[in-house]
Formats: C-alpha cells, structure tokens, sequence
C-alpha cells in the first residue's frame, strides 16, 4: 500500500503543468527617500506559464502575460526546480534581473506549483534612470490550467448521471 501511494505521488507531479498567476502587488518603495514615489502603485499582472516542476529551466518565453507597468521587451520566466522559485521578467536582462533604467519588471513566486506566494516585485521605467522600485507585499492567486476545468466539469456530469440514474431506478 505504501509503495502504491508512492507511485502515485510520484505521478501526480511528473511532466509539465500550465498555471495562470495573478499577481497584485503594492506599497512600493524607492531606494532612497529622496527618490521620487512609484510612477505605478499598484502592480497588477497575469501571467500562463507552462513547466516541467521536476525541471530547471532558464529565460523561457511565457505563455500570454499582462502587467500594468511598460515592458520594452517579451515575457520569461525562469524555473529552479532545486528550490521551487519561479522568476518572471522582462527579457531584456532575464527573468532574475532587471535592466534599470529601461522599461523591465522582475518578480519572483515561492511555491508556485503547490501554494505560491510572492518573494519580491521589482521595476524599473525608462525616464527614472538609475531608479528601481521594490516590494515584498503582494498577493498571487492561482487560476487552474483549462485541462483542470474540463476533467472537473466531466467529474461533475459523471456524477449528475449516476445520481439520475439512481433516481429514476427508485
């Protein structure tokens, strides 16, 4: 019995899984106190980031993604399979990195493909040179993969039937 529950969590987390993140972040700081305030307060983004979490992978081109701050550049996220950290970003400087002075984002989720939770959100726009903005609140919630939604939806008529089965024999 043991070894069957172990091969099927062994299962459960093997090949690759699409998650949609929303992230809401706010109360962002300059480095400095006589640094301007954030031109964009609070960060709202979305992103579909599709994975292997048994892999580690690097400055791989998102799924759709959308934030409310300008980035100059495509989507990446990077994945660390060691210790669970996923990093999306503009491409510019990777994932991890921010290209200051330029139009980039950095934003890093603990846990992503069990209980993510948003590390730090950092940006930089062009016009602010040598400024970058951070934070350590915020919130990520998750949105389930279509496949996810259509297995639940299935599960659901399957059990309706046998219910209106069983009702109908009675």
């Amino acid at each position: 019995m043991f070894a069957c529950a172990v091969g099927l969590s062994a299962v459960a987390h093997a090949g690759t899984i699409t998650t949609t993140f929303n992230v809401t972040s706010g109360t962002f700081a300059p480095e400095f106190v006589w640094e301007p305030n954030a031109p964009v307060d609070p960060v709202i983004g979305s992103f579909t980031i599709t994975y292997d979490p048994t892999v580690s992978v690097t400055n791989q081109l998102t799924g759709p993604g959308s934030i409310n701050i300008n980035v100059s550049s495509a989507l990446v996220f990077s994945y660390d399979s060691t210790f669970h950290e996923l990093f999306i970003g503009g491409a510019v400087a990777g994932a991890a990195a921010i290209a200051v002075g330029t139009n980039d984002f950095g934003l890093e989720i603990n846990s992503p493909e069990t209980a993510p939770s948003l590390f730090h959100l950092f940006y930089s726009q062009a016009g602010y040179p040598g400024l970058v903005w951070t934070t350590l609140s915020g919130n990520v919630s998750v949105s389930p993969e279509p496949a996810s939604l259509v297995l639940f939806a299935g599960g659901s008529l399957l059990v309706a039937a046998i219910r209106r089965n069983r009702l109908k024999s009675n």
